[in-house]
């Protein structure tokens, strides 16, 4: 019952904001917003909760799981023994690169006989019969749950330089609130690691999620901007473009296009992850060393700091032995490692559990591996400099005793966050956003964290980022980051369709200028209200 409150909440909280930001609050078509809303929540109801319907596309998200063991075939003729993850490990150029490749060729096998065009015509007429759309964006709308933000509005080609600003507005926020399904593949591989099961259990709620934002996406641009026009037009005749005049011709179209696409994602990767690393290293270093508090609860602003390999601060066991010759940490942050005892044997098992438990060492500051509180107890904390100990914690110029905005910050995230950085100030940023979405409390941080990324990065970031995570996140937080996560809607999207739409109707350039921020809105909407309703279904 708390997961439907929480999410009748979360779509409360998220519509209000649409509403806020509306350029026409009284012309709002509610009862779009409504059919809209309704289909998103029958939708997931239906996949995930049917069992013959689940099972329907359990069967269709099956073959994009098997696209990854077909691409495997490939990449194993290409790359040899750097495909075996079990003796040089995981290399993402050679595991999800070429995934993309190949699907990219598959689209367009299935583009050059029709097929797609089929799929397309057909969850556009649904949706231009049960909201009222015009035929150009019910079309761009059930094409971005398949194809990319700037390869749709080519479908509608014909149309573009005649729709009205509502129905261009609704054109950016569909391909901001889906992804391709080049991509989609590659997700799997993220989410479901090398496990058949957990493969299929996340191509299934990622295509669930591609089809839920199609809806919402409507929703989140009607409110936006809702249409004006007196009359629209619904004609959904799809233009024969022609990818090559035979299948050898459309399969090495596909295969280029493809191959652009994964070096640009490799690239972007590259770049991204680097620059990320390098402001966490300076958020860490700077704001994070130079800023703590001392024992009695007072900012302390350039204070001493610990002297590495030096310093030792331990609190005290209960184990009557000197614990500065009972632990000394190597290799990590996490290893423990028991020296000989000079009072007697070996500690036992138990022994070591309870020294472990009851005795926390930090000698570093780049370990941040200090479970610290400021409390009644802190005067069992004692520091110690190369094993002579000094004195308790207490306030004083002469003494190190702080805590440091890193070590402060891996305390109260339980290790989750290893100190001060970036990743934590998005993770604070969207915390209360992760939360009305149906993320668990103890997850919001982490879940708030790859919102942020997504948003002022890209997606794939994002999703590349999971895995590193996935120890700190219940199933069910995880869940809920992948349909938050599944759509393009991020900063570098708006120039992206200011590049590609713009190319196909340059007289709409300025406009797609003029919604790009709105249309960066709608798409993260769309895209929470997606991952709301399935908080809402999911346990």
């Amino acid at each position: 019952m708390e997961d439907i409150l929480r999410g009748i909440l979360g779509i409360t909280v998220l519509i209000g904001i649409l509403y806020a930001f509306s350029s026409n609050r009284s012309k709002i078509d509610w009862k779009l917003v409504l059919i809209a809303l309704s289909m998103q929540i029958v939708l997931g109801l239906a996949i995930l909760k049917i069992p013959f319907i689940r099972g329907f596309f359990d069967f269709f998200s099956g073959f994009f799981v098997n696209v990854l063991d077909y691409t495997k075939q490939g990449s194993d003729f290409m790359f040899g023994d750097l495909m075996n993850t079990n003796s040089v490990g995981y290399i993402f150029a050679v595991q999800v690169l070429p995934t993309i490749i190949f699907f990219s060729a598959l689209s367009s096998i299935l583009y050059y006989y029709g097929i797609l065009q089929k799929i397309i015509y057909g969850l556009a007429k649904i949706m231009s019969k049960a909201m009222r759309l015009s035929g150009a964006e019910s079309m761009a709308a059930a094409a971005n749950v398949f194809i990319g933000q700037t390869e749709a509005p080519l479908i509608i080609k014909p149309y573009i330089d005649k729709m009205t600003k509502s129905e261009m507005l609704c054109l950016m926020v569909g391909g901001m609130a889906t992804i391709a399904g080049g991509v989609l593949a590659a997700y799997i591989g993220f989410l479901g690691g090398g496990d058949k099961a957990s493969q299929q259990e996340f191509a299934t709620h990622l295509l669930t999620a591609s089809i839920m934002s199609a809806p919402a996406a409507i929703l989140a641009a009607k409110m936006l901007y809702p249409e004006t026009a007196e009359e629209i037009n619904t004609d959904m005749t799809i233009p024969s473009e022609q990818i090559g005049d035979n299948v050898l011709e459309a399969i090495s179209n596909g295969t280029t296009d493809g191959l652009k696409l994964a070096v640009n994602v490799g690239a972007m990767l590259i770049v991204f992850t680097a620059l990320v690393a390098m402001a966490n290293s300076i958020c860490s270093s700077t704001i994070g060393q130079w800023i703590g508090w001392t024992a009695d609860g007072g900012w302390d602003f350039f204070g001493a700091i610990f002297s590495d390999s030096q310093d030792v601060l331990v609190l005290e066991s209960s184990v009557p032995v000197k614990a500065t010759q009972l632990i000394q940490q190597v290799v990590d942050t996490t290893t423990v490692l028991l020296g000989d005892n000079p009072t007697g044997p070996m500690p036992s098992m138990e022994q070591t559990a309870t020294v472990m438990r009851d005795s926390m060492v930090y000698d570093t500051l780049s370990r941040n591996d200090l479970a610290i509180l400021w409390n009644e107890d802190s005067d069992k904390w004692f520091l110690y400099k190369n094993d002579v100990a000094l004195d308790s914690l207490v306030a004083g110029s002469d003494k190190i005793d702080r805590v440091t905005l890193n070590m402060y910050t891996n305390q109260i995230t339980a290790g989750r966050f290893s100190s001060f950085n970036l990743e934590y100030i998005l993770g604070v940023l969207l915390s209360p956003i992760a939360w009305i979405l149906g993320t668990p409390s103890e997850d919001i941080l982490i879940v708030g964290q790859l919102l942020g990324k997504k948003t002022v990065i890209n997606e794939f970031v994002a999703y590349a980022d999971i895995p590193k995570v996935s120890g700190f996140l219940t199933h069910k937080s995880k869940i809920i980051v992948t349909y938050a996560l599944c759509g393009f809607a991020n900063f570098a999207s708006i120039g992206i369709q200011i590049g590609g739409i713009g190319a196909i109707a340059p007289d709409k350039r300025k406009l797609l200028a003029q919604f790009g921020l709105k249309a960066l809105l709608g798409g993260t909407i769309a895209c929470f209200l997606t991952a709301t309703i399935a908080g809402m279904l999911v346990t």
